[in-house]
């Protein structure tokens, strides 16, 4: 694992999956509780 974080890329990578996971959890409990549905 520690190979793989040497790579600028790799490391964007984990940082930017992170944040799009925090923003979807935020977004998919928002939507939940506002009962908005997109379909």
């Amino acid at each position: 694992m520690s190979e793989i974080l040497q790579y600028g890329f790799m490391r964007h990578a984990l940082m930017v999956g992170l944040l799009v996971s925090i923003a979807c959890g935020i977004v998919g409990t928002y939507v939940v509780v506002k009962r908005i549905v997109f379909i």
